[in-house]
This record gives structure tokens, C-alpha cells and sequence, in this order.
């Protein structure tokens, strides 16, 4: 059996690892967190980025879909043979989601949709690249700490057992990163804190937003605040739904599909996101 490792140490890849497990020997994962490094994941080692040079395996499999792109760019710098790299266990799920946005920037384009657009939860901002991309004549507002995860939201996390979540999670990130990747920079608003203190005092109207926050408190809460801001036919992307690490994502979009009537939720097809439209609850049907 040809030995693999994973780059991508998070709970959230649980399906992907046992996807893997099933083909290939696991020896062991990759991540650019220093503080997973030494680490155990499924029973397996954490090693650092420059370990991979020294070990000995057939294949990388990338498991990030947030960041696919960019860390197999980081692969081939580090002088591995692009053959060796494997990235099939996210690609159709990472390519599922960019192409329901294209054929979605198109409906709402030609539906007259009206708003700005914007993305909660950025990090390294391979996804919000392609919604700048979509929406070229539109401000594109960035939500991020750009400082990973807080301590506020992780307490809810270990308090509920809604996943295994550690402050600063996600951290290895900035704004000159995200900002580089860009078509249309001049269109890029940072909202840079804590979410959802962020969003005081916006005005604005949106026909899109895509929320990947990982976490209840800032889902359940950003969904509280955004709805009201979001155009009738316009659409919030919700990542990590049908993630098992994360289950405070479908507690919260639960909670809140509880508390309306003007929201119709459908499935995008990447194994991982629910779509939330806005529909005139006080329309009636013939």
C-alpha cells in the first residue's frame, strides 16, 4: 500500500481522512499551524512544512478546501514533483462551490438583484478572490480578524461540544495575503475585528455574502444581522453545514430558519455548503 500524507491537520477533514484511509497508508499530516506541530491527529503526527523534504512517502493529498490552490503552489516551492501531489479528495468539492457562484453571480445579475457583496470569514482569501472575480462591478466587503479564531466563540464551542475548535485557529493569514490575490482590488473593503462588532454603523444593502466562520457564536449572530441586510432573491453561502467537526454551523442555521419565514435553503453540491435565499414572505402563491 503507497504511503501518503495529508496536508490539512484539522478535524474538519474527518471525512476526507477516511476517504484516504481506505486507499492509501496514512503516515502522517502537514500543516503550516505551529502549533499543531508534534502534535496528534486520528492517531497520526503533525509535522512542519520543511519536514517534508525528509520524509518518505508516495503522494501528498491535500485536504483544505479554503485553501487549495496555495498550498499546493507551497508544495511545488518546497521542490516536490507535481505528480506527487494529489488534491482529487477536495477538488471537485472546491470546484463544485466556485462554479455554483459563477452560474449564481449570473442569476442574480439578470434577476436585478441589488447590493453590494461580501465574505465572512476570509482567511487566506482564495474564495473571496473568486467572488471579486464574479462580481467585478461590486465593493466586495471582507469580514476577518485576520488573528484566527477568539476565545469568546471557543468557550461556546467546548461549552455545547460543537467541535474541537482552539483559539487562533486559523491565524496564519493578513490582509497584504489576501489582498495580492485580488482581480479587482480597488472594489475590496476590510473589515478587519471581532464579527459581528464589525458590522455597526453598515448601511449597506447586499445580494450576496458567503459566511465560512467554522463556529456557532458568530454564525448564529451574523446571520441575526446580515439577513436584515440582505436583498429579497439574494443569497448567503454557508459553509461547513454538513461538516461533522463543526456542528454548530447546523445548530445555528436551525436556530435561525426558526426565527423567520422569508428563507427557502438548499444544498450548492460541494458535500459542504447550504445556500439560504430571501424570498418576499408576503408574497402569495396563484
Amino acid at each position: 500500500m503507497k504511503k501518503v500524507l495529508i496536508w490539512g491537520a484539522s478535524p474538519s477533514i474527518q471525512t476526507i481522512f477516511q476517504e484516504v484511509n481506505k486507499e492509501y497508508q496514512i503516515i502522517g499530516f502537514i500543516d503550516n499551524n505551529s502549533e499543531k506541530w508534534n502534535t496528534i491527529l486520528f492517531g497520526t503526527k503533525v509535522y512542519s512544512p520543511p519536514q517534508l523534504v525528509t520524509l518518505e512517502y508516495d503522494y501528498v493529498i491535500i485536504a483544505s478546501l479554503s485553501s487549495m490552490t496555495s498550498i499546493k503552489n507551497q508544495i511545488l516551492s518546497l521542490g516536490i514533483d507535481e505528480k506527487c501531489i494529489l488534491t482529487k479528495y477536495v477538488e471537485y468539492r472546491v470546484r463544485a462551490r466556485i462554479d455554483f457562484l459563477r452560474k449564481l453571480s449570473v442569476e442574480l445579475r439578470e434577476a436585478l438583484v441589488l447590493g453590494d457583496v461580501a465574505e465572512v470569514g476570509v482567511f487566506q482569501g482564495d474564495f473571496a478572490s473568486h467572488i471579486n472575480e464574479c462580481f467585478p462591478d461590486k465593493r466586495l466587503y471582507l469580514f476577518d480578524s485576520f488573528n484566527g479564531f477568539d476565545q469568546r466563540d471557543i468557550e461556546v464551542e467546548q461549552m455545547y461540544q460543537f467541535s474541537n475548535a482552539s483559539e487562533g485557529h486559523l491565524k496564519n493569514t493578513s490582509i497584504g495575503l489576501v489582498m495580492q490575490k485580488m482581480k479587482h482590488p480597488e472594489n475590496i473593503v476590510i473589515k478587519e475585528g471581532y464579527f459581528p462588532e464589525t458590522t455597526i454603523g453598515l448601511e449597506n444593502t447586499f445580494c450576496f455574502i458567503s459566511m465560512d466562520l467554522d463556529l456557532y457564536r458568530p454564525t448564529i449572530e451574523g446571520l441575526k444581522v446580515l439577513w436584515t441586510k440582505l436583498s429579497v432573491g439574494g443569497v448567503i453561502l454557508i459553509h461547513d453545514y454538513y461538516s461533522g467537526a463543526y456542528l454548530g454551523i447546523k445548530q445555528a442555521v436551525r436556530e435561525f430558519q426558526s426565527m423567520i419565514k422569508d428563507v427557502v435553503l438548499f444544498p450548492v453540491g460541494d458535500d459542504c455548503s447550504i445556500g439560504l435565499m430571501k424570498i418576499d414572505k408576503f408574497e402569495t402563491s396563484i
